[in-house]
C-alpha cells in the first residue's frame, strides 16, 4: 500500500499538481476578463483591488471620457476615450486616446517599459493578474512540471536555479513519504500494541508533525543558502533513518 500511494503521490506531485496551480489562476484571470468586457456597472464605475476607471459615457465597447487608475502597472490619469481588446494568452490589450496624466516603469515580459506622461495614443498590454488581482502573477516555479523544470535547468534560462533544484528534490521525497510513513506505522503498531490501538494511533502523529517541521525547517535554510539536495531531502532522510531504527527493534523481539 506504500509503494502503490508513493507512485500514485508521485505522479500528482510531478505533473497533476503543478498544472492545476497554473491553470486554477489562468481560469480566475479569464472569469475576471469576461466580466470586465461584458458588465454594465451602475454609477459608471469599475474597481477591484489592481484596477478603477470611472467614465462618462460608454458607447458599445468603448468608454468616453475616462479617469483610469492603474498605479500598480504604471498608468494613472485622464484619457478622451479608452478600449480593449479581448484577452489572449493572459493578457490585456488597453488602448488609451488623449491621455493625460502619469505613467511609467510598466513591467511587461520581465522588463520595464517607459512610457511618457502624455500621449495622442497609448497602447499597453497589462497582465490579467495586474489588472484584476492587484498584481503581477508570474509562471512560478510550482506551475511548472518537473519535467519542465528540468528543462529549464539544462538550457540555463532558469531564474533561480538553486530553488528551481530544491523544488524538484523535495517534490522527490514528498513522493516517497507514503511509502516511509508505512515503514514506520507498521513497528509503531507492533512495539505499542499492549498500549491499544489508541496508543499507537497517537504515537503514529508525531512523524506526520515531524516531517512537516523538518521540511519547513528545510525550507527556510534553503532561501539562507543551503545546499538544495540537502534541504530538499532533510524531512525524508530523517524518516528513513526513524523508519530503520524502528525496524531493526522490531526484528530482534
Amino acid at each position: 500500500m506504500g509503494v502503490m500511494l508513493a507512485s500514485l503521490n508521485g505522479w500528482l506531485l510531478h505533473n497533476v499538481i503543478p498544472t492545476v496551480y497554473y491553470r486554477k489562476h489562468r481560469m480566475v484571470a479569464d472569469v475576471a476578463s469576461q466580466f470586465f468586457s461584458k458588465t454594465n456597472p451602475v454609477n459608471n464605475l469599475i474597481s477591484f483591488s489592481g484596477f478603477r476607471m470611472l467614465w462618462r459615457r460608454k458607447r458599445g465597447g468603448r468608454f468616453e471620457d475616462v479617469w483610469v487608475d492603474l498605479r500598480k502597472s504604471g498608468i494613472c490619469g485622464h484619457a478622451v476615450e479608452v478600449w480593449m481588446e479581448p484577452p489572449k494568452a493572459g493578457k490585456v490589450r488597453i488602448f488609451f486616446k488623449g491621455f493625460r496624466g502619469q505613467s511609467g516603469g510598466l513591467e511587461m515580459d520581465e522588463k520595464s517599459q517607459v512610457f511618457q506622461a502624455d500621449a495622442e495614443e497609448l497602447d499597453v498590454q497589462v497582465d490579467v493578474g495586474t489588472l484584476f488581482l492587484g498584481r503581477r502573477r508570474r509562471v512560478r516555479y510550482h506551475d511548472m512540471t518537473t519535467a519542465q523544470l528540468v528543462a529549464e535547468l539544462r538550457t540555463g534560462r532558469i531564474f533561480n536555479p538553486s530553488k528551481a533544484r530544491r523544488r524538484i528534490h523535495f517534490r522527490m521525497c514528498h513522493s516517497l513519504a507514503a511509502l516511509l510513513f508505512a515503514l514506520i506505522g507498521a513497528p509503531i503498531g507492533i512495539l505499542f500494541r499492549r498500549g491499544g490501538r489508541m496508543a499507537a494511533f497517537g504515537l503514529s502523529f508525531f512523524p506526520i508533525l515531524g516531517y512537516y517541521a523538518l521540511a519547513y525547517l528545510g525550507e527556510a535554510m534553503a532561501v539562507a543558502g543551503g545546499d538544495p539536495v540537502l534541504t530538499g531531502w532533510l524531512p525524508g532522510i530523517a524518516l528513513g533513518l526513524l523508519a530503520l531504527v524502528l525496524n531493526i527493534k522490531v526484528m530482534r523481539i
